[in-house]
């Protein structure tokens, strides 16, 4: 079963590479974790230490290239001269 846009997360690692997958925090240290699922999405690859201040939650949606907008994504677009 493959996680939902919806439910995707994408963060910093401490190294500063953006890496994207599940969100989890450890309980007592207050570490932040990015999970990356293996292909069939029934177990993970990888627990990737992450910069908590960096967390972001996929929309859902995409912009006109088919790219997913996560939350703090900055975008631009045109306004039509006619637009009241």
């Amino acid at each position: 079963m493959m996680m939902q846009d919806r439910y995707l997360f994408k963060a910093k690692r401490i190294k500063g590479q953006w890496v994207e997958g599940a969100f989890y925090i450890e309980p007592y240290t207050d570490r932040c974790y990015i999970i990356q699922w293996n292909s069939t999405g029934l177990g993970f690859n990888e627990f990737i230490e992450v910069d908590g201040e960096t967390v972001c939650q996929c929309t859902g949606l995409k912009d006109k290239n088919g790219k997913l907008i996560f939350e703090n994504d900055i975008l631009s677009g045109h306004i039509d001269v006619e637009f009241p």
